[in-house]
């Protein structure tokens, strides 16, 4: 019993030390002129807080003092009207100490342990994050692309050239003649209103790796490969396929492309800690760039409206399109093999609305208009 009394005799007086010890704490001292930190002490006197150290000691009242929020255990500031502050430590008994004279917690301070709250963080963030992709990221591209300079587009675009001249396009191997005609023919051609688009036609062989594609870089540069010129049945497909190349270059989609690619790359930077692998993507971001589905649509309202505008008939790009998507689809069955398309073909005719749903749902998801809706869209 008597050891009894004794423990806690020895923890009244151990509280009672604790207590008496709380109106003062050691702290780092600022002055406001330059960034040593100064060892010092901090004392609760009445309603006033006096600060002492070896560099002398200040006495100042409790509401003239502004004293941070808590945020877990980092530390907490006491800013003083001169410009001076002291930094304490913030665990537990610094939080005591500052509780004798701070006003009560904060509401933010105690958002930090309600969960409820925690849980409408996460879905605001989801919200912004899922807003600002859908709108605010292309909404942004669209305001930069515009005002990014012109030998800026000419400078990428020239690089991205060389580097497709030295990988995967050829020199052209259509007669001079051929290719001048074109150009020219596609240069009289007048854009929708009147006003001139600065751009420039070339050709080029990629039958090993690209096959028939036309493609524009953000300067106005036209590329056109052999295999298209040869698989189209006509010259007003050609055009047709120009006029919508030409409508990539007016809505300034690839530079767009390359804005959004660099935001989210960009992004992803931050939050790994290595910004500097951004700086560097402007190119190939254009290099392996793919249009959406509403910059495919602007391209072809474009094309149309130009053809129109010259006499001829958007049908011709719309049978354009078509033969592209007919030699891709040729393409990937000879690459499949007859047995794979055999097999393919049995079960597409075993199900044919489970087909129909998979098709329906993978133009939904697809980043490109759906080519016979394209077509058709043309043609009316």
């Amino acid at each position: 019993m008597r050891a009894v009394r004794k423990s806690l005799k020895c923890l009244t007086l151990t509280w009672a030390f604790s207590i008496a010890a709380m109106d003062r704490i050691a702290c780092n001292y600022f002055n406001g002129i330059d960034s040593t930190a100064h060892r010092s002490t901090l004392q609760y006197v009445g309603q006033s807080i006096q600060i002492s150290g070896d560099w002398g000691s200040e006495l100042i009242a409790i509401t003239d003092i502004t004293i941070s929020d808590r945020l877990g255990n980092a530390p907490r500031t006491i800013s003083l009207p001169n410009g001076a502050a002291c930094e304490l430590d913030g665990g537990a008994q610094t939080n005591a100490f500052l509780s004798q004279f701070a006003a009560k917690e904060s509401p933010w301070f105690r958002a930090q342990f309600d969960w409820r709250w925690a849980a409408a963080s996460i879905a605001a963030l989801a919200v912004f994050a899922v807003a600002g992709y859908r709108w605010g990221v292309p909404l942004a591209s669209d305001f930069l692309a515009a005002r990014v300079p012109k030998i800026a587009l000419e400078k990428m675009s020239d690089v991205a050239l060389l580097e497709l001249d030295r990988t995967v396009l050829n020199p052209s191997k259509l007669p001079e003649a051929r290719q001048r005609d074109l150009a020219e023919r596609f240069a009289k051609m007048k854009p929708p209103g009147g006003t001139a688009i600065a751009h420039r036609v070339e050709f080029r062989n990629a039958e090993k790796y690209v096959g028939p594609n036309a493609f524009a870089l953000p300067s106005g540069i036209i590329v056109m490969t052999d295999q298209l010129v040869e698989l189209m049945q006509n010259d007003e497909q050609i055009l047709g396929v120009l006029a919508h190349e030409l409508g990539h270059v007016e809505h300034q989609h690839g530079m767009r492309n390359v804005i959004q690619a660099s935001f989210i790359g960009a992004a992803v930077a931050y939050w790994l800690g290595d910004v500097s692998s951004v700086l560097a993507g402007g190119t190939t971001a254009l290099l392996h760039t793919k249009y959406s589905r509403q910059y495919e649509t602007e391209a072809d309202d474009f094309g149309a409206a130009m053809m129109r505008a010259n006499g001829l008939s958007p049908t011709s790009l719309a049978t354009a399109l078509e033969a592209l998507e007919g030699r891709s689809r040729r393409q990937n069955a000879d690459n499949t093999g007859t047995e794979s398309a055999k097999s393919e073909g049995k079960q597409a005719a075993e199900t044919p609305k489970r087909s129909a749903r998979s098709r329906d749902w993978s133009d939904y998801i697809s980043t490109h208009p759906n080519t016979a809706e394209r077509a058709e869209r043309l043609r009316q």
